[in-house]
């Protein structure tokens, strides 16, 4: 399988930006090409990756945030039959490749299993049903069991999925309907009151072009994005830039009534993914502990769709995210 390798990025994220180009040179993919799109320092790219990459220089999009115009122009410029989408905060995993090769070739678009440093799972294999979808199985997004299928599916973001050129050369990403940094404010208020966004968009213009998407659960690849949990079946940012190990600092030989009183406190003022830390961390200590463990399932389960299977939150983060980040890091 000959592999183009997107990359877009506005060159801000340059330890994450190495790690994501030295996990594919990692894949020892025999027929590859990485097309590293937007604004980036030449010197920043690790000398190892240099042979099979090109620069496509497009600062005004990286600028402006306008992720699908980036991915429209390097796609444009794919020489290879296969084109991975890839945002320069993302890492593929050691065995990512064996597990593609082990999937085949027989594919339109093709997901994989996302997994976020503290072992919680990303928008990976994930649907999304519009307000005025005529029956929805849940509004809005969510993520699914690997098992689970659903009419609404998409691709988000630059999540380490895959699709055939010849997919591109029939549907792009519409930038009208970017929401990133300079997007269009009537796109943003349009996303928030449950309507399209470039990602929804281009994947149900996919779907309806006769595109089926796939998902390879046995492939994996890390957001490299610490500041993220899933709570249930949706992803949420953690408030202030914190990561998981915020709640290192808090006193778990309470009793197990003040942790869980602490935790909906959070989740009281809109903050999901504190209040499943403080649960999640409180049941470390307090092992299968009857208050903790209903405070969480009610956190999951009032409107985020109930807990995913694979969601294995770590304290440490998740041991495979720390082994292959650590190969990536020797390298």
């Amino acid at each position: 399988m000959n592999i183009s390798f997107v990359v877009i990025s506005n060159g801000k994220k340059v330890d994450k930006t190495t790690l994501v180009l030295k996990s594919i040179v990692y894949q020892d993919v025999p027929h590859y090409e990485i097309l590293l799109c937007g604004s980036y320092d030449a010197s920043d790219i690790p000398s190892e990756c240099k042979s099979n990459l090109r620069y496509i220089k497009n600062e005004q999009a990286a600028d402006d945030g306008l992720l699908g115009d980036m991915r429209n122009m390097a796609c444009e410029e794919a020489q290879h039959d296969t084109i991975v989408v890839l945002d320069d905060d993302m890492t593929l995993s050691t065995d990512w490749y064996k597990n593609l090769l082990k999937y085949g070739n027989n594919f339109d678009i093709l997901t994989s299993k996302v997994i976020l440093p503290d072992g919680t799972r990303f928008w990976d294999h994930a649907t999304y049903c519009p307000h005025d979808a005529p029956a929805p199985p849940c509004h809005g997004h969510v993520i699914l069991e690997a098992n689970e299928t659903d009419d609404h599916l998409y691709m988000s973001g630059g999540q380490a999925w895959m699709m055939k050129k010849y997919v591109f050369e029939k549907c792009q990403w519409n930038t009208r309907m970017s929401t990133g940094r300079r997007a269009d404010m009537r796109c943003v208020k349009e996303y928030a009151e449950g309507k399209h966004n470039e990602d929804t968009d281009f994947s149900k213009r996919c779907r309806d072009a006769g595109f089926k998407i796939s998902h390879n659960h046995s492939m994996a690849a890390y957001h490299n994005d610490a500041t993220y949990t899933c709570v249930g079946r949706v992803c949420r940012p953690r408030q202030d830039g914190k990561t998981h190990q915020w709640v290192k600092g808090l006193d778990m030989y309470k009793h197990t009534t003040e942790i869980t009183d602490f935790a909906m406190s959070f989740w009281e003022k809109g903050y999901a993914p504190e209040a499943a830390d403080v649960l999640r961390y409180g049941l470390a200590f307090h092992f299968n502990n009857f208050s903790l463990m209903e405070a969480l399932n009610r956190i999951e389960n009032d409107f985020l769709g109930g807990r995913l299977s694979d969601n294995n939150w770590n304290i440490e983060n998740d041991s495979a995210y720390n082994k292959d980040i650590r190969t990536y890091k020797k390298l």
